[in-house]
């Protein structure tokens, strides 16, 4: 996978995220993106990358197809729509008012802090005073108490990667997931928690 260097800059800006510090770095130029990874690995005594390995991670960690990458390769993302957030909606409701148990809070805001920095975390675009649909996508947190609600909770969002409401679904136990044949980045809790 490969960054089409002729394409706009995507959502602002290119940005790479450091699998081992989960920091990342951001750049409008891609070139310039490249150059600053391999400067901030070299500083911090890591092994070098490619230019091509740093330019799949980035397409790879984004999510990203033509036009901004010359692959479609990525790891797919389901994308979120309202078809997708509103059948998460119904399994995170009937498991939570259902009294099922929901993880411990320290891990629901490990979760949500790792979410909170996800390339993957974006809002649902339009008018929510426009669209009744957008604002039920944000009535969905309402369903959790509010003891329940993670730390990072207005940072949280969708997910792209599977299309579900973010606060909902760092509150469900990994076995809630069990039946989820998402393919995850490596850096996303469900990866890490399904061992």
């Amino acid at each position: 996978m490969k960054i089409n260097h002729n394409a706009q800059t995507p959502n602002g800006k290119w940005r790479w995220r450091d699998p081992v510090t989960g920091s990342y770095i951001t750049n409008f130029s891609a070139q310039k993106l490249t150059e600053a990874v391999r400067r901030f690995l070299s500083s911090n005594g890591r092994d070098s990358m490619s230019e091509d390995a740093i330019e799949s991670a980035v397409c790879e960690q984004m999510g990203l197809k033509p036009p901004y990458c010359e692959s479609t390769t990525a790891t797919p993302t389901i994308g979120v729509t309202f078809e997708t957030l509103g059948r998460f909606f119904t399994t995170a409701k009937n498991w939570i008012l259902g009294g099922a148990n929901l993880a411990p809070m320290m891990i629901v805001n490990h979760r949500a802090s790792i979410c909170a920095t996800c390339p993957r975390n974006v809002r649902a675009g339009g008018c929510a005073s426009c669209d009744t649909r957008l604002s039920e996508v944000t009535a969905m947190d309402g369903i959790l108490p509010e003891a329940r609600k993670p730390e990072m909770a207005d940072r949280l969002h969708n997910c792209s990667q599977c299309g579900c409401r973010l606060n909902l679904k760092v509150q469900l136990p990994v076995d809630a997931y069990e039946e989820d044949s998402t393919n995850y980045p490596e850096w996303c809790w469900v990866t890490k928690e399904r061992g």
